[in-house]
C-alpha cells in the first residue's frame, strides 16, 4: 500500500479532493474546513488515516477535527457540513502514549460518518455528540453516523448532544 504524509492528507481535504488508496501517517490532528468538507476515502482498509509512531501527543489530541479550538464555541458551530466516509482511522494506541480522540465531531452542523472504521485510539473513537452554544443553529444539529465500526478504542462511540444557551 502506498505511503502518503501528514500533508499530503491536509492537501487533499483543503482542497475537497477525494483521498487515495493509501496510508495517511499523521503527526497530529487534521482539520476539516469551517463549511463543506467532504472527505471521502476509497474503503475502510484501503485508506487509512493512522498516527505515526512516537508522536505521543502531551495534550488531548482528535486525529480528524474541526479547525475551531478550545471546547465548544461561544455561538454557533466550528463547522458546518461535514462528511467523512469510506476510510480507516488508526490512533495507533501500542506505539503511542497520550490521549487521543479518532473521529471528532463535536462543535460541527449536520455531521455525517459514513462507512468508517476507527480504531486503537487511547480515548474515545467516534465523537458524534451535538454540542453548539446559541446562536442561529439551536435544535439544528443532525450530527449522524451509519456503519461506523469503534473497536479497541478506551471508549467506542460517544452520542449524545448538549446545548449551552446564551440567554
Amino acid at each position: 500500500m502506498t505511503s502518503r504524509t501528514h500533508a499530503d492528507l491536509q492537501a487533499a481535504i483543503n482542497a475537497n479532493a477525494p483521498l487515495e488508496e493509501a496510508t495517511y501517517y499523521i503527526t497530529g490532528s487534521v482539520l476539516w474546513p469551517a463549511a463543506g468538507a467532504l472527505i471521502s476515502g476509497r474503503g475502510r482498509g484501503k485508506t487509512i488515516v493512522k498516527l505515526s509512531d512516537g508522536v505521543n501527543p502531551q495534550a488531548s489530541i482528535g486525529l480528524l477535527i474541526h479547525e475551531g479550538t478550545g471546547g465548544v464555541p461561544a455561538v454557533g458551530y466550528y463547522a458546518e457540513n461535514v462528511t467523512v466516509e469510506h476510510l480507516t482511522i488508526d490512533g495507533n494506541r501500542q506505539n503511542n502514549t497520550g490521549v487521543v480522540d479518532g473521529l471528532f465531531g463535536a462543535g460541527t452542523k449536520d455531521f455525517s460518518a459514513n462507512d468508517v472504521e476507527v480504531k486503537n485510539c487511547s480515548e474515545t473513537g467516534l465523537v458524534l455528540s451535538a454540542t453548539y452554544a446559541g446562536g442561529p443553529y439551536i435544535g439544528h444539529a443532525h450530527n449522524v453516523g451509519s456503519h461506523i465500526f469503534a473497536h479497541d478504542n478506551g471508549e467506542g462511540i460517544q452520542m449524545g448532544a448538549a446545548l449551552l444557551s446564551d440567554a
